[in-house]
């Protein structure tokens, strides 16, 4: 039986999955066709979404509520169950790890790139360059921080429930800003 309290951390973890779409807002102003593009983002996180629910339900399926607890990575033990007639793939765990890799480094990209281009702003600078290499030398360093894979669990829960708190009061800031600034934006 599940509890408030495990709803809620649940919820957390599932906001910085949708956390992606800020990451979107901001840079489709810089886009050729950011009208397009709206469009476009909705399409993909329905399709990303719709993916993800389903490898959720065969995966709760195929393993149940009490054995799903016991794994780290449920969906990845899945993958290396299935058999494609004719031996066509001989592992599909090492698609799924293929995705997951260029998911991950595109997420961290635009993250990054987020950052940079905000902190540029906030400086009113356009000194992009001495920004990334700060910022690169500064993840550097955090990333020698965990010592095992466990640990680095350990940050990234904490990390995400922190960035969650702070991005969802986010949209909520910007429009009070712009009702006291009197600004109104362009519809797309």
């Amino acid at each position: 039986m599940c509890s408030i309290n495990d709803f809620l951390n649940g919820s957390l973890r599932i906001g910085q999955a949708i956390s992606n779409f800020l990451v979107i807002a901001m840079i489709i102003p810089y886009m050729k066709n950011p009208n397009k593009s709206v469009k476009s983002g909705v399409w993909g996180f329905l399709l990303g979404g719709l993916i993800v629910f389903s490898l959720i339900t065969i995966t709760l399926g195929v393993f149940g509520e009490v054995t799903i607890l016991e794994m780290f990575w449920p969906a990845l033990v899945l993958g290396r169950m299935v058999q494609v007639p004719g031996e066509v793939l001989a592992r599909i765990d090492a698609i799924l790890i293929i995705s997951w890799i260029f998911a991950v480094f595109t997420s961290l990209l635009s993250y990054f790139f987020f950052s940079v281009r905000g902190i540029a702003e906030m400086l009113n600078t356009e000194k992009h360059r001495v920004i990334k290499i700060i910022g690169f030398l500064a993840v550097f360093c955090i990333a020698l921080i965990p010592q095992n894979i466990y640990e680095m669990y350990d940050y990234i829960l904490k990390i995400t429930t922190v960035g969650v708190l702070l991005i969802i009061p986010y949209p909520l800031l910007i429009l009070m800003i712009a009702k006291l600034r009197k600004k109104k934006g362009d519809t797309i």
